[in-house]
Protein backbone atom coordinates (compact mmCIF):
# COMPACT_ATOMS: atom_id res chain seq x y z
CA UNK A 1 0.00 0.00 0.00
CA UNK A 2 3.03 2.30 -0.15
CA UNK A 3 3.12 4.53 -3.22
CA UNK A 4 4.96 7.68 -4.26
CA UNK A 5 8.67 8.19 -3.55
CA UNK A 6 9.57 5.49 -6.09
CA UNK A 7 12.64 7.44 -7.24
CA UNK A 8 13.70 7.87 -3.61
CA UNK A 9 13.34 4.16 -2.91
CA UNK A 10 15.47 3.32 -5.96
CA UNK A 11 18.09 5.84 -4.80
CA UNK A 12 18.17 4.22 -1.35
CA UNK A 13 18.73 0.77 -2.86
CA UNK A 14 21.52 2.22 -5.00
CA UNK A 15 23.14 3.89 -1.97
CA UNK A 16 23.11 0.61 -0.02
CA UNK A 17 24.99 -1.04 -2.88
CA UNK A 18 27.74 1.57 -2.44
CA UNK A 19 27.78 2.36 1.28
CA UNK A 20 27.30 0.59 4.61
CA UNK A 21 25.87 3.67 6.28
CA UNK A 22 23.03 5.69 4.70
CA UNK A 23 21.30 8.55 6.55
CA UNK A 24 17.81 9.58 5.42
CA UNK A 25 17.25 13.23 6.35
CA UNK A 26 14.20 15.42 5.96
CA UNK A 27 11.91 17.83 7.79
CA UNK A 28 9.33 16.70 10.29
CA UNK A 29 6.34 15.17 8.55
CA UNK A 30 8.13 14.40 5.28
CA UNK A 31 7.66 10.62 5.54
CA UNK A 32 11.21 9.48 6.43
CA UNK A 33 10.14 6.42 8.41
CA UNK A 34 7.62 5.37 5.77
CA UNK A 35 10.03 5.58 2.84
CA UNK A 36 12.49 3.30 4.69
CA UNK A 37 10.17 0.85 6.41
CA UNK A 38 7.41 0.64 3.79
CA UNK A 39 9.43 1.57 0.70
CA UNK A 40 13.06 0.45 1.02
CA UNK A 41 12.65 -2.73 3.06
CA UNK A 42 10.17 -4.45 0.67
CA UNK A 43 12.37 -3.38 -2.27
CA UNK A 44 15.48 -5.19 -0.98
CA UNK A 45 16.39 -8.51 -2.47
CA UNK A 46 16.08 -11.90 -0.79
CA UNK A 47 19.73 -11.81 0.24
CA UNK A 48 18.94 -9.18 2.88
CA UNK A 49 17.87 -9.95 6.45
CA UNK A 50 16.21 -6.89 8.03
CA UNK A 51 16.35 -6.55 11.82
CA UNK A 52 13.47 -5.03 13.72
CA UNK A 53 13.94 -1.23 13.56
CA UNK A 54 15.21 0.42 16.73
CA UNK A 55 15.01 3.95 18.12
CA UNK A 56 17.81 5.44 20.23
CA UNK A 57 15.57 6.26 23.22
CA UNK A 58 17.24 7.10 26.55
CA UNK A 59 19.89 4.35 26.28
CA UNK A 60 20.93 4.01 22.62
CA UNK A 61 23.83 1.64 23.33
CA UNK A 62 21.44 -0.75 25.05
CA UNK A 63 19.09 -0.65 22.03
CA UNK A 64 22.02 -1.33 19.68
CA UNK A 65 23.21 -4.23 21.81
CA UNK A 66 19.76 -5.87 21.82
CA UNK A 67 19.48 -5.52 18.04
CA UNK A 68 22.85 -7.21 17.45
CA UNK A 69 22.21 -9.93 20.01
CA UNK A 70 19.01 -10.88 18.18
CA UNK A 71 21.27 -12.41 15.50
CA UNK A 72 22.64 -15.01 17.94
CA UNK A 73 21.27 -17.66 20.28
CA UNK A 74 24.17 -18.95 22.38
CA UNK A 75 24.70 -17.21 25.70
CA UNK A 76 28.45 -17.06 25.15
CA UNK A 77 27.92 -15.10 21.91
CA UNK A 78 25.49 -12.72 23.60
CA UNK A 79 27.97 -12.07 26.41
CA UNK A 80 30.82 -11.54 23.96
CA UNK A 81 28.81 -9.04 21.90
CA UNK A 82 27.88 -7.08 25.01
CA UNK A 83 31.51 -6.96 26.16
CA UNK A 84 32.94 -5.99 22.77
CA UNK A 85 30.37 -3.28 22.17
CA UNK A 86 31.10 -1.74 25.53
CA UNK A 87 34.89 -1.73 25.22
CA UNK A 88 35.77 -1.77 21.49
CA UNK A 89 32.68 -0.58 19.66
CA UNK A 90 30.86 -2.09 16.70
CA UNK A 91 33.67 -3.04 14.31
CA UNK A 92 35.01 -6.16 16.15
CA UNK A 93 31.46 -7.56 16.18
CA UNK A 94 31.35 -7.55 12.38
CA UNK A 95 33.83 -10.46 12.44
CA UNK A 96 31.31 -12.51 14.46
CA UNK A 97 28.35 -11.93 12.13
CA UNK A 98 29.27 -14.61 9.52
CA UNK A 99 28.85 -17.13 12.36
CA UNK A 100 25.31 -15.93 13.02
CA UNK A 101 22.56 -18.53 12.42
CA UNK A 102 20.79 -15.88 10.35
CA UNK A 103 23.61 -15.46 7.82
CA UNK A 104 24.20 -19.20 7.76
CA UNK A 105 20.60 -19.56 6.55
CA UNK A 106 21.49 -18.00 3.21
CA UNK A 107 21.30 -14.28 3.86
CA UNK A 108 24.31 -12.30 2.67
CA UNK A 109 23.72 -9.02 4.47
CA UNK A 110 21.95 -7.65 7.52
CA UNK A 111 20.18 -4.27 7.59
CA UNK A 112 19.65 -2.33 10.81
CA UNK A 113 17.23 0.60 10.61
CA UNK A 114 17.65 3.27 13.31
CA UNK A 115 14.46 5.28 13.19
CA UNK A 116 14.02 8.77 14.69
CA UNK A 117 17.76 9.16 15.10
CA UNK A 118 17.22 12.64 16.60
CA UNK A 119 16.26 10.87 19.84
CA UNK A 120 19.98 10.48 20.50
CA UNK A 121 19.94 14.25 21.13
CA UNK A 122 16.48 14.63 22.69
CA UNK A 123 16.16 11.42 24.72
CA UNK A 124 19.70 10.39 25.65
CA UNK A 125 20.93 12.65 28.45
CA UNK A 126 24.37 11.11 28.95
CA UNK A 127 26.89 12.83 26.69
CA UNK A 128 29.35 9.95 27.02
CA UNK A 129 26.81 7.40 25.77
CA UNK A 130 25.60 9.70 23.00
CA UNK A 131 29.12 10.11 21.64
CA UNK A 132 29.85 6.38 21.96
CA UNK A 133 26.67 5.48 20.04
CA UNK A 134 27.32 7.92 17.19
CA UNK A 135 30.93 6.78 16.86
CA UNK A 136 29.83 3.13 16.86
CA UNK A 137 27.35 3.34 14.03
CA UNK A 138 29.28 5.77 11.83
CA UNK A 139 32.48 3.69 12.09
CA UNK A 140 30.85 1.01 9.93
CA UNK A 141 31.20 3.18 6.82
CA UNK A 142 34.97 2.53 6.86
CA UNK A 143 34.60 -1.25 6.49
CA UNK A 144 34.74 -2.96 3.10
CA UNK A 145 32.47 -5.97 2.48
CA UNK A 146 30.72 -5.45 5.81
CA UNK A 147 27.94 -8.00 6.49
CA UNK A 148 26.02 -5.23 8.25
CA UNK A 149 24.56 -2.00 6.84
CA UNK A 150 22.80 0.76 8.75
CA UNK A 151 20.12 3.18 7.59
CA UNK A 152 19.07 6.03 9.87
CA UNK A 153 16.17 8.48 9.64
CA UNK A 154 16.57 11.92 11.18
CA UNK A 155 14.86 15.28 11.21
CA UNK A 156 16.76 17.88 9.21
CA UNK A 157 16.77 20.41 12.06
CA UNK A 158 19.19 18.15 13.99
CA UNK A 159 21.90 18.05 11.31
CA UNK A 160 23.84 20.87 12.97
CA UNK A 161 24.00 18.97 16.26
CA UNK A 162 25.01 15.79 14.48
CA UNK A 163 27.92 17.52 12.74
CA UNK A 164 29.48 18.19 16.15
CA UNK A 165 30.40 14.50 16.33
CA UNK A 166 33.19 13.16 14.15
CA UNK A 167 33.96 14.01 10.54
CA UNK A 168 30.47 13.63 9.10
CA UNK A 169 30.44 16.39 6.49
CA UNK A 170 31.55 14.07 3.68
CA UNK A 171 29.17 11.36 4.89
CA UNK A 172 26.19 13.70 4.65
CA UNK A 173 27.30 15.07 1.29
CA UNK A 174 27.85 11.69 -0.39
CA UNK A 175 25.83 9.07 1.45
CA UNK A 176 22.70 10.83 2.71
CA UNK A 177 19.33 10.76 0.99
CA UNK A 178 17.39 13.99 1.47
CA UNK A 179 13.59 14.13 1.52
CA UNK A 180 11.45 17.12 0.68
CA UNK A 181 7.69 17.45 0.39
CA UNK A 182 5.78 14.99 -1.76
CA UNK A 183 5.28 16.57 -5.16
CA UNK A 184 2.54 16.26 -7.80
CA UNK A 185 2.52 12.71 -9.22
CA UNK A 186 4.09 11.18 -6.10
CA UNK A 187 1.50 12.89 -3.90
CA UNK A 188 -1.36 11.78 -6.13
CA UNK A 189 -0.13 8.17 -6.14
CA UNK A 190 0.33 8.10 -2.36
CA UNK A 191 -3.28 9.16 -1.86
CA UNK A 192 -5.07 7.36 -4.68
CA UNK A 193 -3.34 4.02 -5.30
CA UNK A 194 -4.04 2.26 -1.94
CA UNK A 195 -7.75 2.98 -2.42
CA UNK A 196 -7.71 1.68 -6.00
CA UNK A 197 -6.05 -1.58 -4.95
CA UNK A 198 -9.00 -2.27 -2.67
CA UNK A 199 -11.51 -1.47 -5.39
CA UNK A 200 -12.68 1.90 -4.02
CA UNK A 201 -12.86 5.35 -5.60
CA UNK A 202 -12.84 8.95 -4.41
CA UNK A 203 -16.10 10.86 -4.61
CA UNK A 204 -16.40 13.72 -7.07
CA UNK A 205 -13.99 16.56 -6.25
CA UNK A 206 -12.60 14.82 -3.16
CA UNK A 207 -9.18 13.84 -4.52
CA UNK A 208 -8.46 17.32 -5.91
CA UNK A 209 -9.62 18.90 -2.65
CA UNK A 210 -7.26 16.71 -0.58
CA UNK A 211 -4.31 17.39 -2.89
CA UNK A 212 -4.92 21.15 -2.69
CA UNK A 213 -5.13 20.98 1.13
CA UNK A 214 -1.86 19.05 1.35
CA UNK A 215 -0.07 21.55 -0.89
CA UNK A 216 -1.32 24.42 1.29
CA UNK A 217 -0.14 22.89 4.56
CA UNK A 218 3.51 22.41 5.53
CA UNK A 219 4.56 19.17 7.25
CA UNK A 220 1.23 17.71 6.19
CA UNK A 221 1.93 13.97 5.69
CA UNK A 222 0.99 12.97 9.27
CA UNK A 223 -2.23 14.99 8.91
CA UNK A 224 -2.86 13.35 5.53
CA UNK A 225 -2.34 9.89 7.01
CA UNK A 226 -4.80 10.64 9.79
CA UNK A 227 -7.40 12.17 7.47
CA UNK A 228 -7.24 9.26 4.99
CA UNK A 229 -7.58 6.75 7.82
CA UNK A 230 -10.66 8.61 9.05
CA UNK A 231 -12.11 8.67 5.55
CA UNK A 232 -11.52 4.94 5.20
CA UNK A 233 -13.38 4.24 8.44
CA UNK A 234 -16.37 6.26 7.19
CA UNK A 235 -16.30 4.84 3.64
CA UNK A 236 -19.49 3.99 1.80
CA UNK A 237 -19.24 0.19 1.60
CA UNK A 238 -22.20 -0.18 -0.77
CA UNK A 239 -20.97 2.34 -3.32
CA UNK A 240 -17.32 1.45 -2.52
CA UNK A 241 -16.50 5.13 -2.32
CA UNK A 242 -14.76 7.67 -0.05
CA UNK A 243 -17.14 10.62 0.24
CA UNK A 244 -16.55 14.38 0.04
CA UNK A 245 -19.25 14.96 2.69
CA UNK A 246 -17.32 12.93 5.29
CA UNK A 247 -14.14 14.86 4.54
CA UNK A 248 -15.96 18.15 5.02
CA UNK A 249 -17.57 17.02 8.28
CA UNK A 250 -14.21 16.02 9.76
CA UNK A 251 -13.05 19.60 8.96
CA UNK A 252 -10.77 18.48 6.15
CA UNK A 253 -7.04 17.98 6.44
CA UNK A 254 -6.16 20.27 9.33
CA UNK A 255 -9.31 19.60 11.33
CA UNK A 256 -9.51 15.81 11.09
CA UNK A 257 -6.89 15.14 13.75
CA UNK A 258 -8.29 17.73 16.18
CA UNK A 259 -11.83 16.46 15.67
CA UNK A 260 -10.85 12.84 16.31
CA UNK A 261 -8.75 13.74 19.36
CA UNK A 262 -11.56 15.85 20.87
CA UNK A 263 -14.09 13.06 20.29
CA UNK A 264 -11.87 10.61 22.14
CA UNK A 265 -11.20 13.09 24.95
CA UNK A 266 -14.78 14.28 25.50
CA UNK A 267 -16.81 11.15 24.67
CA UNK A 268 -14.71 8.22 25.84
CA UNK A 269 -13.08 9.81 28.89
CA UNK A 270 -16.13 10.12 31.08
CA UNK A 271 -14.89 11.74 34.29
CA UNK A 272 -12.72 14.75 35.12
CA UNK A 273 -10.32 12.38 36.88
CA UNK A 274 -9.82 10.38 33.67
CA UNK A 275 -9.27 13.58 31.69
CA UNK A 276 -6.73 14.77 34.26
CA UNK A 277 -4.80 11.53 33.78
CA UNK A 278 -5.04 11.87 29.99
CA UNK A 279 -3.34 15.26 30.24
CA UNK A 280 -0.62 13.88 32.55
CA UNK A 281 0.01 10.92 30.24
CA UNK A 282 0.21 13.02 27.08
CA UNK A 283 2.58 15.52 28.69
CA UNK A 284 4.81 12.68 29.94
CA UNK A 285 5.15 11.61 26.29
CA UNK A 286 6.62 14.98 25.30
CA UNK A 287 10.07 16.34 26.03
CA UNK A 288 9.75 20.08 26.49
CA UNK A 289 12.33 21.89 24.37
CA UNK A 290 14.29 25.02 25.35
CA UNK A 291 11.99 27.10 23.14
CA UNK A 292 8.64 26.15 21.57
CA UNK A 293 10.06 23.05 19.82
CA UNK A 294 9.09 19.88 21.64
CA UNK A 295 9.74 16.25 20.79
CA UNK A 296 7.93 12.96 21.22
CA UNK A 297 9.18 10.82 24.08
CA UNK A 298 8.46 7.12 24.58
CA UNK A 299 7.82 5.89 28.08
CA UNK A 300 7.57 2.37 29.51
CA UNK A 301 3.99 1.82 30.63
CA UNK A 302 5.24 1.15 34.17
CA UNK A 303 6.63 4.70 34.37
CA UNK A 304 3.22 6.13 33.49
CA UNK A 305 1.47 3.87 36.00
CA UNK A 306 3.81 5.14 38.72
CA UNK A 307 2.14 8.54 38.42
CA UNK A 308 -0.64 7.02 40.54
CA UNK A 309 -0.28 7.12 44.32
CA UNK A 310 -2.25 3.92 44.92
CA UNK A 311 -3.44 0.80 43.12
CA UNK A 312 -6.82 2.30 42.22
CA UNK A 313 -5.14 5.30 40.55
CA UNK A 314 -2.70 3.03 38.68
CA UNK A 315 -5.61 0.97 37.32
CA UNK A 316 -7.38 4.12 36.17
CA UNK A 317 -4.23 5.36 34.40
CA UNK A 318 -3.95 2.05 32.58
CA UNK A 319 -7.59 2.27 31.47
CA UNK A 320 -7.01 5.80 30.15
CA UNK A 321 -3.94 4.62 28.20
CA UNK A 322 -6.03 1.92 26.53
CA UNK A 323 -8.79 4.41 25.66
CA UNK A 324 -6.24 6.73 24.03
CA UNK A 325 -4.69 3.78 22.16
CA UNK A 326 -8.13 2.71 20.90
CA UNK A 327 -8.68 6.31 19.76
CA UNK A 328 -5.35 6.13 17.86
CA UNK A 329 -3.89 9.02 19.86
CA UNK A 330 -1.29 6.73 21.42
CA UNK A 331 0.48 3.58 20.25
CA UNK A 332 2.25 0.84 22.18
CA UNK A 333 5.26 -1.28 21.25
CA UNK A 334 5.90 -4.96 21.84
CA UNK A 335 8.19 -3.89 24.72
CA UNK A 336 5.09 -2.26 26.27
CA UNK A 337 6.30 1.26 25.70
CA UNK A 338 3.82 4.05 25.01
CA UNK A 339 4.20 7.04 22.68
CA UNK A 340 2.12 9.56 20.77
CA UNK A 341 0.70 8.07 17.60
CA UNK A 342 1.66 11.14 15.57
CA UNK A 343 4.10 13.96 16.14
CA UNK A 344 1.36 16.04 14.49
CA UNK A 345 -0.77 15.63 17.62
CA UNK A 346 1.44 18.21 19.34
CA UNK A 347 0.57 20.83 16.75
CA UNK A 348 -2.75 19.57 15.36
CA UNK A 349 -4.73 18.98 18.55
CA UNK A 350 -5.69 22.39 19.92
CA UNK A 351 -6.16 21.15 23.48
CA UNK A 352 -2.69 19.57 23.41
CA UNK A 353 -1.18 22.84 22.16
CA UNK A 354 -2.69 24.61 25.18
CA UNK A 355 -1.34 21.94 27.55
CA UNK A 356 2.16 22.32 26.13
CA UNK A 357 2.08 26.06 26.74
CA UNK A 358 1.34 25.60 30.44
CA UNK A 359 4.07 25.43 33.12
CA UNK A 360 6.89 24.98 30.62
CA UNK A 361 9.55 26.07 33.12
CA UNK A 362 8.19 23.67 35.72
CA UNK A 363 8.11 20.76 33.27
CA UNK A 364 11.65 21.51 32.13
CA UNK A 365 12.66 21.36 35.80
CA UNK A 366 10.97 17.94 36.08
CA UNK A 367 12.94 16.75 33.04
CA UNK A 368 16.23 18.01 34.49
CA UNK A 369 15.60 16.18 37.76
CA UNK A 370 14.68 12.98 35.88
CA UNK A 371 17.80 13.33 33.72
CA UNK A 372 19.96 13.62 36.83
CA UNK A 373 18.26 10.56 38.32
CA UNK A 374 19.15 8.51 35.22
CA UNK A 375 22.73 9.79 35.38
CA UNK A 376 22.91 8.81 39.08
CA UNK A 377 21.60 5.31 38.27
CA UNK A 378 24.11 5.01 35.43
CA UNK A 379 26.86 5.85 37.94
CA UNK A 380 25.78 2.95 40.20
CA UNK A 381 23.89 5.31 42.53
CA UNK A 382 27.07 6.92 43.79
CA UNK A 383 26.20 9.65 46.32
CA UNK A 384 28.44 12.21 44.65
CA UNK A 385 26.06 12.20 41.66
CA UNK A 386 22.96 13.11 43.67
CA UNK A 387 21.22 16.43 43.04
CA UNK A 388 23.17 19.39 44.32
CA UNK A 389 23.77 23.10 43.89
CA UNK A 390 21.31 25.37 42.13
CA UNK A 391 19.23 22.52 40.66
CA UNK A 392 18.58 21.02 44.10
CA UNK A 393 17.79 24.46 45.51
CA UNK A 394 15.26 25.11 42.72
CA UNK A 395 13.69 21.66 43.13
CA UNK A 396 13.44 22.20 46.89
CA UNK A 397 11.77 25.60 46.41
CA UNK A 398 9.18 24.22 43.96
CA UNK A 399 8.82 20.70 45.34
CA UNK A 400 5.10 20.96 46.11
CA UNK A 401 4.45 21.88 42.46
CA UNK A 402 6.78 19.15 41.20
CA UNK A 403 5.22 16.42 43.30
CA UNK A 404 2.36 15.45 40.96
CA UNK A 405 4.77 15.07 38.02
CA UNK A 406 7.39 12.88 39.73
CA UNK A 407 7.22 9.11 39.85
CA UNK A 408 8.09 7.43 43.21
CA UNK A 409 11.67 6.60 42.24
CA UNK A 410 12.33 10.25 41.32
CA UNK A 411 10.77 11.43 44.58
CA UNK A 412 13.06 9.04 46.47
CA UNK A 413 16.04 10.34 44.48
CA UNK A 414 15.15 13.91 45.45
CA UNK A 415 14.71 13.01 49.14
CA UNK A 416 18.05 11.21 49.18
CA UNK A 417 19.68 14.28 47.62
CA UNK A 418 17.99 16.52 50.18
CA UNK A 419 19.21 14.35 53.07
CA UNK A 420 22.75 14.38 51.68
CA UNK A 421 22.63 18.17 51.37
CA UNK A 422 21.37 18.47 54.95
CA UNK A 423 24.16 16.28 56.29
CA UNK A 424 26.81 18.22 54.39
CA UNK A 425 25.30 21.56 55.42
CA UNK A 426 25.14 20.47 59.06
CA UNK A 427 28.74 19.34 59.03
CA UNK A 428 29.88 22.59 57.41
CA UNK A 429 27.81 24.70 59.81
CA UNK A 430 29.11 22.87 62.87
CA UNK A 431 32.71 23.40 61.76
CA UNK A 432 31.99 27.10 61.28
CA UNK A 433 30.29 27.35 64.69
CA UNK A 434 33.28 25.71 66.39
CA UNK A 435 35.56 28.33 64.85
CA UNK A 436 33.26 31.17 65.92
CA UNK A 437 32.93 29.74 69.45
CA UNK A 438 36.69 29.89 69.78
CA UNK A 439 36.43 33.63 69.03
CA UNK A 440 33.84 33.93 71.84
CA UNK A 441 36.18 32.31 74.36
CA UNK A 442 39.09 34.55 73.32
CA UNK A 443 36.88 37.66 73.66
CA UNK A 444 35.80 36.58 77.17
CA UNK A 445 39.42 35.93 78.20
CA UNK A 446 40.33 39.44 76.95
CA UNK A 447 37.43 40.91 78.95
CA UNK A 448 35.64 42.03 75.75
CA UNK A 449 32.29 40.86 77.03
CA UNK A 450 30.12 42.94 74.69
CA UNK A 451 31.96 41.48 71.70
CA UNK A 452 31.65 37.97 73.14
CA UNK A 453 27.92 38.44 73.73
CA UNK A 454 27.36 39.73 70.17
CA UNK A 455 29.28 36.77 68.68
CA UNK A 456 27.32 34.28 70.80
CA UNK A 457 23.97 35.72 69.68
CA UNK A 458 25.15 35.70 66.05
CA UNK A 459 26.18 32.03 66.38
CA UNK A 460 22.76 31.21 67.82
CA UNK A 461 21.09 32.78 64.78
CA UNK A 462 23.29 30.79 62.37
CA UNK A 463 22.54 27.57 64.23
CA UNK A 464 18.78 28.12 64.32
CA UNK A 465 18.60 29.13 60.66
CA UNK A 466 20.86 26.52 59.08
CA UNK A 467 20.23 23.57 61.38
CA UNK A 468 16.43 23.68 61.18
CA UNK A 469 15.79 25.34 64.55
CA UNK A 470 18.50 23.50 66.49
CA UNK A 471 20.91 25.27 68.88
CA UNK A 472 24.02 23.06 68.99
CA UNK A 473 25.68 22.23 72.33
CA UNK A 474 28.72 24.37 71.47
CA UNK A 475 26.47 27.39 70.82
CA UNK A 476 24.60 26.80 74.07
CA UNK A 477 27.94 26.52 75.88
CA UNK A 478 29.02 29.92 74.54
CA UNK A 479 25.78 31.52 75.77
CA UNK A 480 26.27 30.00 79.23
CA UNK A 481 29.78 31.46 79.38
CA UNK A 482 28.34 34.90 78.65
CA UNK A 483 25.64 34.50 81.31
CA UNK A 484 28.32 33.51 83.83
CA UNK A 485 30.16 36.77 83.09
CA UNK A 486 27.11 39.10 83.46
CA UNK A 487 27.57 41.77 86.14
CA UNK A 488 25.92 45.09 87.03
CA UNK A 489 27.68 48.10 85.53
CA UNK A 490 25.44 50.94 86.71
CA UNK A 491 22.09 51.28 88.46
CA UNK A 492 19.55 54.06 87.97
CA UNK A 493 17.67 53.83 91.21
CA UNK A 494 14.07 55.01 91.19
CA UNK A 495 11.94 53.91 94.11
CA UNK A 496 9.17 52.94 91.66
CA UNK A 497 8.92 51.60 88.09
CA UNK A 498 10.54 53.55 85.27
CA UNK A 499 8.09 54.27 82.44
CA UNK A 500 10.34 56.16 80.00
CA UNK A 501 14.02 56.72 79.25
CA UNK A 502 16.10 58.82 76.83
CA UNK A 503 19.77 59.56 76.07
CA UNK A 504 20.94 63.10 75.44
CA UNK A 505 22.22 63.88 71.97
CA UNK A 506 25.87 63.90 73.11
CA UNK A 507 25.39 60.59 74.93
CA UNK A 508 26.53 61.97 78.30
CA UNK A 509 23.22 62.09 80.19
CA UNK A 510 20.22 59.84 80.72
CA UNK A 511 16.73 61.08 81.57
CA UNK A 512 14.19 58.75 83.19
CA UNK A 513 10.53 59.18 84.04
CA UNK A 514 8.80 57.24 86.80
CA UNK A 515 5.47 55.52 86.71
CA UNK A 516 4.65 55.63 90.40
CA UNK A 517 7.33 57.57 92.34
CA UNK A 518 5.69 60.47 94.20
CA UNK A 519 7.33 63.31 96.16
CA UNK A 520 5.17 65.32 98.61
CA UNK A 521 5.94 69.05 98.45
CA UNK A 522 4.39 72.05 100.17
CA UNK A 523 3.61 73.75 96.90
CA UNK A 524 2.44 70.94 94.64
CA UNK A 525 1.42 67.95 96.68
CA UNK A 526 2.05 64.44 95.26
CA UNK A 527 4.03 64.48 92.00
CA UNK A 528 5.75 62.05 89.58
CA UNK A 529 9.36 62.74 88.71
CA UNK A 530 11.91 63.00 85.93
CA UNK A 531 15.52 62.40 86.94
CA UNK A 532 18.87 63.02 85.21
CA UNK A 533 21.82 60.61 85.50
CA UNK A 534 25.37 60.30 84.30
CA UNK A 535 26.50 57.13 82.55
CA UNK A 536 27.67 55.53 85.81
CA UNK A 537 24.23 55.86 87.41
CA UNK A 538 24.93 58.93 89.58
CA UNK A 539 22.04 61.41 89.86
CA UNK A 540 22.56 64.88 88.35
CA UNK A 541 20.83 67.65 90.33
CA UNK A 542 17.35 67.35 91.83
CA UNK A 543 14.38 65.52 90.31
CA UNK A 544 12.08 67.44 88.00
CA UNK A 545 8.61 67.61 89.56
CA UNK A 546 5.19 68.66 88.44
CA UNK A 547 3.55 65.73 86.66
CA UNK A 548 0.58 64.46 88.61
CA UNK A 549 0.40 61.15 86.73
CA UNK A 550 3.10 58.80 85.43
CA UNK A 551 5.42 60.01 82.70
CA UNK A 552 4.59 58.55 79.28
CA UNK A 553 7.60 59.76 77.29
CA UNK A 554 10.75 61.89 77.45
CA UNK A 555 12.87 63.48 74.72
CA UNK A 556 16.00 65.66 74.76
CA UNK A 557 16.32 68.60 72.42
CA UNK A 558 19.06 68.06 69.78
CA UNK A 559 21.61 70.23 71.67
CA UNK A 560 20.70 68.51 74.95
CA UNK A 561 19.75 71.74 76.85
CA UNK A 562 15.99 71.11 77.12
CA UNK A 563 13.70 68.17 77.92
CA UNK A 564 10.17 67.65 76.68
CA UNK A 565 7.91 65.23 78.53
CA UNK A 566 4.34 63.97 78.43
CA UNK A 567 2.36 62.33 81.20
CA UNK A 568 -0.94 60.55 81.48
CA UNK A 569 -2.62 63.75 82.74
CA UNK A 570 -1.08 66.34 80.36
Amino acid sequence: FFFGRQATVELLVEKLEQFNFVPVIGPSGSGKSSVVRAGLVPALGEEWHVLDPIKPDEEPMSELRKALQSLFRRQSDLTQISSLLKTDGLLPILNLLPQSPVLKNGFQKVLLVIDQFEEVFTGCTLEEEREQFINCITAIQTQENSPLAIVTTMRADFVEQWLDYGNLVQTIQEQAVWLGRLQEDDLMQAIEQPVKILGYTFGEGLLDRIVDDVKAEKKSLPLLEFALTQLWEHRDRQQRELRYQDYREMQRLTGALNTRAEETYTLFLRTEEERKWAKCICMKLVRIGPDIRDNRLRQPRRNLLELGQNQEAKQQINEVIEILVDGRLLVTTKEDEVELAHEALMTGWERFIAWRQQNRDLRRLVQRVEDEERFWIDKDQDEQYLLQGGLLAEARERYEQLLMFLKPSTRAFYQKSRQKQTLVAHAFTEVKLREESAHVIRAIEADRLHEAAALSIQNLGISLQQLEGEATPIVQGGLRLIIDQVREVGCLNHSEDISSIAFSGDGKMIATGSEGEMIITDNHGPTNTIRLWDLKGNPIGQPFQGHKDYVLSIAFSPEGKMIASASADH
